[in-house]
């Protein structure tokens, strides 16, 4: 019924009950979806290193450890910088 994120000044939802209802729909919230870390995480690791997968693509940006408070602050001011990858050097 709903997806993504709603900005953060948002606190009410409306939903139709008769959808609810009459349509067997549901509501569910979730953080970074439906994922199992300790099982996906790993399993995607493993396809990547066979090269089945591409993650580079995915990459918006790369940062030093140094700039994870900036790379936070630009995703929460809306900057619509996401997938950030931390360089441990």
């Amino acid at each position: 019924m709903f997806a993504g994120l709603a900005s953060k000044d948002v606190s009410t939802l409306n939903v139709d009950p008769k959808a609810l209802m009459l349509m067997q729909k549901t509501v569910k919230g979730m953080i970074f979806g439906d994922s199992q870390f300790k099982k996906d995480i790993p399993r995607y690791a493993e396809l990547y290193s066979q090269g089945k997968i591409n993650l580079d693509d995915l990459v918006s940006r790369e940062i030093g450890l140094e700039d994870i408070n900036d790379a936070f602050e630009e995703v929460l001011s809306g900057d619509k910088v996401a997938r950030q990858v931390i360089r441990f050097s």
